[in-house]
C-alpha cells in the first residue's frame, strides 16, 4: 500500500510475536475473538491508536494483520470494526497473507531486502 499517511497498520497477534518483528510503525492491538479476556483491540484502544497517528477516524485506512490464512485474529477484528465499532467497508483492510508472507518476500527478494528497514520492524529485520 503506497501513500501511507492515514494508513494504520494494526498487529492482532500477540506480544510474543509482535516482539520478534512486525510491520514497520504497526501498533500491537491484540484480538482473538470477541469477548476474549487477552484483547487489548477494543472500539476505544483503535480509536486511540488513530489519535496517536494523527490520523482522524473518517480518514482513515485500517490494516489488520496476523499470521496468515490460517490464523483467524484479523479477520475477527476486521469483522468487528465494521459490523460492531462503526467502520465501513472501504475503512478495513484484512491482510489476509499476514506478517510471515511479508517477511519471507522481503527476505527472499535482494532489492527489498536491502530496504527492509520501509517494510518491517528493527527486530525483523534482525531476523534477516
Amino acid at each position: 500500500m503506497k501513500g501511507g499517511e492515514n494508513i494504520l497498520w494494526v498487529d492482532t497477534r500477540p506480544e510474543s510475536f509482535f516482539k520478534k518483528g512486525t510491520v514497520r510503525d504497526a501498533v500491537l492491538l491484540i484480538y482473538n475473538k470477541k469477548g476474549k479476556e487477552e484483547n487489548t483491540l477494543s472500539p476505544e484502544s483503535l480509536d486511540k491508536a488513530l489519535t496517536d497517528k494523527g490520523i482522524a477516524k473518517d480518514q482513515a485506512t485500517i490494516v489488520f494483520f496476523c499470521q496468515g490464512p490460517k490464523c483467524h485474529r484479523s479477520y475477527n477484528a476486521s469483522y468487528a470494526a465494521v459490523t460492531d465499532w462503526g467502520y465501513t467497508p472501504n475503512q478495513i483492510v484484512w491482510f489476509r497473507a499476514g506478517y510471515p508472507y511479508l517477511f519471507k518476500a522481503v527476505q527472499s527478494n535482494p532489492k527489498l531486502k536491502r530496504k527492509a528497514k520501509r517494510y518491517i520492524s528493527d527486530d525483523g529485520v534482525k531476523q534477516l
